[in-house]
Formats: structure tokens, C-alpha cells, sequence
């Protein structure tokens, strides 16, 4: 049995703990992760100066290293972004809807969690934190496969927060990262529909196409992201003038930067 296969059993028999478990556990447990990602913080930088030392030797330049760089900054935002998740109220029991039918019988829906959620994600080590702790935070057990040029940061991230998990009440499985570099363990992650009850693919169109046309998992894909910004008859123009320059200039590598400005 493969190491990918392994990390994708432990995972399923995790989700369904998760699933069980009061929001109250699941909070703590992700607000547990900012002090856990400060104790680990010399050894990510350590690991993130790995990466960014491999990636400039293999020809990485300009945006993509800006990508993969954890400073301070990004360091902070990380352990910022988990404290406001783990704040949010609870999605997992939620009345959606409802209504009483004619037989007298109370039909209702309500939010449960997906399951395993697989994601598989680019350069940006941010993302490690984020898409494990929006997973935790709805119910979920989440296996994450990060680009290989930042394998080394995505594992330390990765450790520190399941150290944080088991130590608040999650189950160890609940967080799991996959370290095998090259594309066979995507491949191999794909295959994964007996564990993984869903495939997000976060970054440019062609890893997106790829996750989509290679598993028969379902995928929450997005492709393009076209961002327009429109000017109203009573904007302020010295405004929206400096929307488009701060878009455009602040950092080149984001995918979400303005595109374009509709006349």
C-alpha cells in the first residue's frame, strides 16, 4: 500500500470523527494552530529559505518566488487568517431550509460536512493554512497536496498544525499533507474516490484542467477569473484611479489582480 493510499485511509477513518465532534472542539482546536505556527516559526522560515534556495537554483524568478517567500508579513496573515476562522459561527448543523408537508412531517435542510476534501493547490504556502483551516472549521478531514517547489514549508505548516489538532481534541488523521514529490502522487491522489469525497484545485487554468480531466472525484473548479472594475456617474475618479494602480502594482503574482476596465 502506497503512502498517498495510507494518508487517504487514516483521513476517511478521521472525517468521520470530525463529523461528530462540537463546534465548540473544532474552534479551539484552529485558534490552538496560531500559537502552534508561532512555536514552529524559526523552523518554517528555516524550511521556506530550503525552498526559496531550490527554487532560484532550478530558474525561478520575480513573481513566482514572491509567491513562495514567507516573511514576516505573510507569516503574520497566516496566523490572523486562522484566529478569524476559527471565530466564525459554526456552518456544521445549520437549517438551510424547511417546511411541513401535508402529512404533518417537518422536512429540513441542513449543512453537514463533505467528508475527506481533497486539495490540491501551487506555490503560495498561505494556502496551506487557509484551505486546512476552512476544512476543520466545516467538519472535514482535509489531505493537501501544495506545489513541490514549496514542499518544504507546506510539511512544516502542515505539522504544526496537526500538533495543534491532536493537542485541542481532533484526530491526528484530520490534517494530512502529502510530501511525495512530482506529478505520480497527484495522479495517484486522484485515484483516491474510495477516501475523497471532493477535489478542489486552487491555482492557475492549467492545474485546474488537469485535476478536473484526470479524476472521476467530484471537483469545485473555477478556471478563469476575469476581475473588472466598473466606474460609476457619481464614482470619485481620483479613487477608482488609485483601485486600478494599487490592483495592478501591489503584487503582480496574485491572481486576483485587475484585468480589466470596461470604458
Amino acid at each position: 500500500m502506497s503512502e498517498v493510499e495510507q494518508l487517504c485511509i487514516a483521513a476517511r477513518g478521521a472525517a468521520h470523527t470530525m463529523g461528530m465532534l462540537p463546534g465548540h472542539v473544532r474552534q479551539k482546536a484552529i485558534a490552538g494552530m496560531v500559537a502552534a505556527l508561532e512555536d514552529a516559526k524559526a523552523g518554517v522560515m528555516d524550511a521556506n529559505r530550503r525552498d526559496l534556495e531550490a527554487a532560484a537554483t532550478a530558474g525561478l524568478t520575480g513573481p513566482m518566488l514572491q509567491r513562495l517567500t514567507v516573511d514576516d508579513k505573510v507569516f503574520n496573515y497566516m496566523k490572523t487568517r486562522l484566529l478569524e476562522v476559527s471565530q466564525l459561527p459554526d456552518p456544521v448543523g445549520r437549517v438551510l431550509e424547511g417546511h411541513t408537508n401535508p402529512q404533518n412531517l417537518r422536512v429540513q435542510k441542513v449543512s453537514v460536512p463533505l467528508g475527506v476534501v481533497g486539495i490540491i493547490y501551487e506555490s503560495r504556502p498561505n494556502v496551506t493554512t487557509d484551505a486546512a483551516a476552512v476544512c476543520l472549521k466545516s467538519g472535514n478531514a482535509v489531505v493537501l497536496r501544495g506545489g513541490s517547489e514549496a514542499v518544504h514549508t507546506n510539511k512544516a505548516l502542515a505539522d504544526a498544525m496537526q500538533k495543534a489538532a491532536v493537542a485541542n481534541g481532533l484526530p491526528k488523521a484530520a490534517v494530512q499533507y502529502v510530501d511525495a514529490v512530482g506529478h505520480e502522487a497527484v495522479k495517484e491522489l486522484l485515484q483516491m474516490d474510495k477516501y475523497i469525497d471532493v477535489i478542489i484545485p486552487r491555482g492557475g487554468k492549467g492545474l485546474i484542467q488537469s485535476v478536473a480531466e484526470g479524476t472521476r472525484i467530484p471537483t469545485i473548479k473555477h478556471y478563469n477569473g476575469v476581475c473588472h472594475q466598473y466606474l460609476a456617474t457619481d464614482a470619485q475618479v481620483q479613487r477608482a484611479c488609485d483601485i486600478v494602480l494599487n490592483s495592478k502594482m501591489q503584487s503582480v503574482e496574485v491572481m486576483w489582480m485587475l484585468v480589466s476596465v470596461p470604458p
